[in-house]
């Protein structure tokens, strides 16, 4: 009789245990869908380090050799003019002259081709790391027109290019801020924030302010992703 009492209440134990297990599981497979996702943003203003242009002029007339001729001294003349306002002679490119004989050009008509039979035109290309230098510079072109030069300018295009020295700490930036909205969420929900779930880094973007007084400006932007448990 006594060992059946005591086989009762181990069996008895045994249940019990077994059910405060069962609902330990439950409990947990219930929180295991409990998180809440939120967003972190981080941007930051940069000045570009990279900057490229290029600037065109042409010259007309009926002898190519003349015509090649100018367009070659004048080239001398715009690089040396540039250079004289503190760019790099390495920075600057001349690129190969593009030639059309008006007789061959179809588009014209008769009349346009009788007045010049060559028209030779020159381009001259920047790449520079020295942006600072450029940002004024299309005001100083006027100086060329006393000299016979009209130079027609092209867009001036800045780059941001050193995103990789930044990108660790935008990251944990925009991680930071994630988890702050994230703590208050879950202390609003009367809850404990648990550990990260999941997460996705977003693209990194990089654009222009839009501000014409700063065109060498730029935002670089980064939003990540983090769902984070949520703990009882």
């Amino acid at each position: 009789m006594k060992n059946r009492i005591i086989e009762s209440f181990i069996l008895a134990l045994g249940i019990v245990a077994l059910g405060a297990f069962i609902l330990c599981g439950i409990n947990k497979y219930c929180n295991r869908d409990r998180y809440v996702s939120v967003r972190g943003l981080a941007e930051r203003e940069v000045s570009s380090n990279q900057v490229s242009w290029s600037v065109y002029f042409s010259e007309v007339g009926d002898s190519l050799n003349e015509v090649i001729a100018n367009v070659k001294r004048k080239d001398t003349i715009v690089v040396n003019f540039f250079a004289g306002l503190g760019i790099s002679r390495d920075d600057m490119t001349i690129q190969a002259l593009n030639i059309t004989d008006q007789k061959q050009n179809p588009s014209l008509n008769p009349e346009e081709r009788k007045k010049f039979r060559y028209h030779v035109s020159s381009k001259i290309s920047f790449n520079s790391s020295e942006v600072e230098k450029f940002l004024d510079l299309k005001s100083h072109l006027v100086d060329l027109i006393p000299q016979g030069i009209l130079l027609d300018d092209g867009y001036m295009h800045y780059s941001f290019t050193k995103l990789n020295d930044i990108k660790p700490q935008m990251i944990e930036e925009a991680t930071q801020n994630a988890r702050e909205a994230a703590e208050k969420f879950a202390k609003d929900s009367k809850s404990k924030l648990g550990k990260i779930r999941s997460a996705t880094q977003g693209y990194f973007s990089i654009d222009d302010l839009g501000d014409d007084k700063y065109p060498h400006m730029k935002s670089v932007r980064v939003v990540t992703s983090i769902d984070f448990n949520l703990d009882d």
